[in-house]
């Protein structure tokens, strides 16, 4: 048997076990952390043959449980997504674990389907939502896990409720479970190939984020409905399709010996039909499908940038010598050509990174690059909410720009405004708990984004250390950092202010402002009046009502939220 072959033997074996155990013990406290090791296994296996996942799909295992089947098929979508996608391997890794998780007490219902026996209404409703079920079995695991938010934001994206009301991985989750479930073998039952379930879902009125995930999962369409199928040229002879790209390539199966020719052979498609997907009793088949193509390479995590080789850059340095830096580090450009269009006149769009330089200079060159270096770890976050916190960020940015203004007392330029901007958002979304949150849900006001952000600024311990350390890393001034650590603090009234304390009042009010124009209310009643009439004793202010700040702000972010997440 091939390596490969055996080892996707033996993490099915590993399933079947896994799921038996769920089911006899559904408080056992490893079964998360089995199902994470399990999740590293089956991504191990698609970085060294992704061909051979990819054929699950059409190809079913003999031996396995039914939903040791469904599971390898839903992993098998769930991959091919992410390759598309370019995830990283801790998030491909993270979202395997919870699907296998999720079908933990699925799997008696699943064994009912494959006997093609009948299934009570009860059953027929768990068979469409299994997270509901999950989450019933594994309350105790769950309570105080993240998979808790996501499953339940599954079993609400099957009744097709808005999908700002669950997280934005549930629609991945539950659109490759709906696809993965038709294509189960049935006794005495012909299977279903997954070109059918992916028409009949195409037909159906779907919602945009919904039709985007379907739409990545149709591209390269002959190699998700033809890899691992058999064919037949409806004259005798029959094949095994190994080989989509660039010519389909099959193996010739003697009908009587049920064994695969020795070498695969060019099919003339047209004159070729596909069979219904088959049973796989012969590990020989697998093996015939194993080849040496290696993982996705979009999938390997990039080189981090970090302080140390930012400083190497020069500022006073021949543009030359510049532009050959940012030739060894193309993820800082793009940011570069947006910030010197925004700051030149016209704000023409400014496309050559030689212009930009040019139009900076030298003295706004190291903040930039360092604007750029913080947008570049947001980036890498891949908050599936990111447009989100853009939004949010821009009219922190303003807020802290606005109260600047009004002040002679401090000074926090666009420049600075949007460091300490950038340092608030890039912590919010390195939070676990903000990439799992639904964008809003009616009634549940504390399990959204907006709760979380919230409870993150003004209540957990870490945060307000968390931002000033990323404010000190962008090499603002130690007035800042100080800020950051006392934005929940008020100096007593009356008292002399010193630069840190200014700093304070202007952050802590920046927020509040922002919070009242962003989400439409702040987390503490009264908060934003107290810190009104304090920040404006302390920052020397004019005596303007909270409406006037109000309005000023609304009219320079011209701040909006954005529905749909980017997945």
């Amino acid at each position: 048997m091939n390596k490969d072959s055996a080892l996707l033997q033996a993490c099915g074996q590993y399933l079947d076990k896994f799921y038996q155990q769920a089911v006899v013990n559904p408080q056992g406290e490893k079964a998360l952390l089995i199902a994470d090791q399990l999740a590293i296994q089956i991504y191990k296996l698609w970085q060294q043959n992704p061909r051979l996942i990819s054929a699950l799909l059409a190809l079913s295992p003999d031996g396995f449980s039914p939903v040791t089947t469904v599971a390898l098929k839903q992993a098998s979508l769930l991959l091919r997504y992410t390759h598309f996608a370019k995830w990283p391997q801790w998030l491909i890794e993270q979202m395997l674990a919870a699907q296998i998780f999720s079908l933990s007490s699925a799997g008696p219902i699943l064994f009912k389907l494959f006997e093609a026996q009948a299934l009570s209404p009860d059953e027929q409703a768990m068979l469409l939502d299994p997270w509901s079920l999950c989450i019933r079995q594994h309350q105790a695991l769950l309570r105080q896990h993240l998979f808790l938010s996501l499953f339940a934001g599954c079993s609400r994206s099957v009744q097709q409720l808005p999908e700002w009301q669950s997280p934005a991985y549930a629609t991945i989750l539950s659109l490759c479970y709906q696809l993965a479930l038709p294509t189960l073998p049935r006794k005495n039952q012909q299977a279903l190939g997954i070109e059918t379930g992916m028409r009949k879902l195409c037909i159906q009125r779907l919602s945009v984020q919904r039709r985007a995930v379907l739409t990545v999962l149709a591209l390269d369409d002959n190699e998700l409905t033809q890899l691992g199928r058999f064919c037949s040229d409806q004259i005798g002879e029959v094949a095994l399709i190994s080989e989509t790209s660039p010519k389909l390539m099959g193996y010739v199966i003697d009908l009587q010996s049920k064994k695969l020719a020795a070498k695969a052979v060019e099919l003339i498609s047209s004159h070729y039909k596909l069979l219904a997907p088959r049973l796989c009793r012969d590990w020989s088949w697998f093996d015939a499908l194993a080849s040496d193509e290696a993982a996705p390479v979009e999938n390997q995590p990039q080189p981090q940038l970090s302080l140390a080789l930012l400083n190497q850059l020069n500022p006073m340095s021949s543009i030359s010598k510049q532009l050959k830096w940012f030739a060894q580090h193309p993820t800082l450009v793009d940011f570069i050509l947006h910030v010197a269009t925004e700051h030149n006149r016209q704000q023409l769009p400014v496309t050559d990174l030689r212009h930009a330089l040019a139009l900076l200079g030298t003295d706004q060159l190291p903040t930039v690059v360092r604007q750029a270096w913080l947008a570049a770890q947001i980036r890498d976050c891949l908050q599936p909410h990111q447009a989100w916190f853009s939004q949010w960020q821009k009219t922190l940015k303003a807020a802290l720009i606005l109260l600047s203004e009004h002040s002679p007392r401090i000074d926090c330029k666009e420049p600075i405004a949007q460091l300490i901007s950038l340092s608030f958002s890039l912590q919010f979304q390195q939070d676990e708990h903000c990439r799992y949150a639904p964008l809003y849900r009616s009634g549940r006001s504390q399990a959204s984004l907006k709760q979380r952000v919230q409870f993150l600024c003004w209540q957990e311990a870490e945060f307000p250390r968390q931002v000033s350390h990323s404010i000190a890393s962008t090499g603002l001034a130690v007035t800042w950092q100080d800020a950051a650590l006392s934005i929940r603090h008020s100096p007593e009234p009356g008292s002399s202010y010193n630069q840190q304390q200014h700093g304070a009042m202007l952050c802590q009010f920046a927020l509040l402002l922002t919070e009242q124009v962003f989400y439409g209310e702040t987390s503490v009643e009264g908060l934003l009046q107290t810190s009104l009439k304090n920040a404006t004793q302390a920052l020397d202010l004019t005596p303007n009502p909270i409406e006037f700040w109000l309005q000023k702000l609304a009219e320079r972010s011209n701040c909006h939220w954005p529905l749909f997440a980017i997945l």
